[in-house]
């Protein structure tokens, strides 16, 4: 029984490209894109955030050191879907020996022999999570500081749960993860880790999110 066939047709992510990309932007720019776009938000770059600038750059050394993943090639899923894909994955319900067809969806092995992977729900430090995705947009954290407020310790940003590789490599939330590296790197972010490496792990989540009918990255 393959899931095109129970296939809900919820729409999850799939946003359009933003604007400013982390690798291509430097610190002198982004401190002027930052400073407008506060701006008009009624607050102020400094007094929102005393350690923009270092803070940016720690960000952006990541960004270019890890982030190797076109944006259109990665998983899109909700954050409300993390908790059943975890379940997916422990009643080994997701066939990962050969999980995809063509269209990159999965097969639900209803005979039980699909493998289990065991995946727990952490809290981990901004600062010691390593970005896949190389297109990340400076335009998506003015949106979300537009909608969340700037992140803290406990915020809702840091709520919604990413999902994780067994080397901290991020498979889904990169802009979530964004916004909190720029306000604070050592704020913690509720995430679930699987016990899979990245070359396993993000075909498996993109599949998984295909599956569940969610728009994919424009």
């Amino acid at each position: 029984m393959r899931l095109r066939e129970i296939m809900r047709l919820v729409e999850a992510g799939g946003e359009t490209a933003g604007k400013k990309e982390v690798a291509q932007t430097s610190l002198k720019k982004a401190i002027k894109y930052f400073t407008k776009q506060m701006d008009k938000l009624g607050m102020d770059l400094y007094e929102e955030i005393p350690n923009f600038d270092k803070n940016y750059k720690k960000l952006r050394k990541l960004v270019k050191n890890h982030g190797e993943e076109h944006r259109k090639d990665m998983p899109v899923v909700s954050w409300r879907q993390v908790k059943d894909f975890q379940k997916s994955l422990h009643n080994g319900d997701l066939d990962i020996q050969n999980p995809f067809n063509e269209n990159l969806l999965m097969e639900i092995n209803m005979e039980g022999n699909a493998d289990k992977v065991k995946a727990q729900f952490k809290s981990i430090k901004a600062k010691d999570l390593k970005p896949v995705q190389a297109q990340i947009y400076l335009s998506k954290v003015i949106k979300n500081f537009k909608k969340y407020g700037i992140p803290h310790n406990s915020h809702f940003i840091t709520t919604k749960y990413m999902i994780i590789d067994k080397n901290n490599r991020i498979i889904d939330g990169h802009h979530r993860w964004t916004t909190v590296m720029i306000a604070d790197p050592d704020i913690k972010i509720d995430l679930l880790k699987v016990d899979l490496d990245m070359e396993e792990l993000l075909p498996l989540t993109k599949a998984y999110g295909i599956s569940r009918g969610n728009k994919q990255n424009s």
